[in-house]
């Protein structure tokens, strides 16, 4: 018998209905978080992300964070091992924190487009922070490249990607990714 704990069990939540107005101003998952059970997984997210909502009118109540009942909630132990007991993680493996997630970006390049060669060799070579992500797939059938990078990645080579044309990616769920086949470079 191991002599190392168990960890709680992994949940994943995100809002059922992310345009509902309780929403507004709050991320919507997916996020995932260890906890016992369903309920401290709601409450452990709704304390952690969730600014206090104060009324617009006078003496109107405060409202209750949309997680604790507005969201679906459901058991992921064989989805995500890398989850921290503490703490609670974003599709893009971040950890949430009260401010919103930045969004990644996303560009299709033809294989021969001088871009697409300096996007690669800028990441390849460049020692990266730990959120300096990019994920990229080559699709022999159109001989193009996709790449998923992240908003600091963005940040840190922003003069050198002036001349790519970017699409917003929200928060791209990176098990999904690796999925479907893209690398992590």
């Amino acid at each position: 018998m191991s002599d190392e704990p168990l960890k709680p069990p992994i949940w994943k939540l995100e809002a059922i209905d992310p345009k509902d107005p309780d929403w507004k101003g709050l991320f919507t998952g997916p996020v995932w978080v260890r906890a016992g059970n369903s309920d401290q997984a709601r409450d452990t997210i709704a304390q952690q992300s969730a600014p206090l909502k104060r009324p617009t009118e006078r003496f109107a109540p405060i409202r209750p964070s949309p997680w604790l009942q507005k969201a679906s909630c459901s058991r992921h132990d064989d989805e995500c091992e890398e989850i921290p007991e503490k703490g609670i993680v974003i599709a893009d493996g971040r950890l949430l924190t009260r401010d919103l997630p930045s969004h990644w970006q996303y560009a299709k390049l033809d294989g021969n487009d001088p871009n697409c060669q300096a996007l690669l060799d800028l990441f390849n070579t460049q020692s990266k922070p730990q959120h300096v992500r990019v994920f990229r797939r080559f699709n022999e059938n159109d001989n193009s490249a996709e790449f998923y990078i992240s908003a600091e990645a963005k940040a840190a080579a922003r003069d050198r990607l002036k001349d790519v044309s970017f699409k917003d990616a929200g928060v791209p769920n990176l098990q999904a990714l690796r999925a479907d086949n893209f690398s992590d470079t």
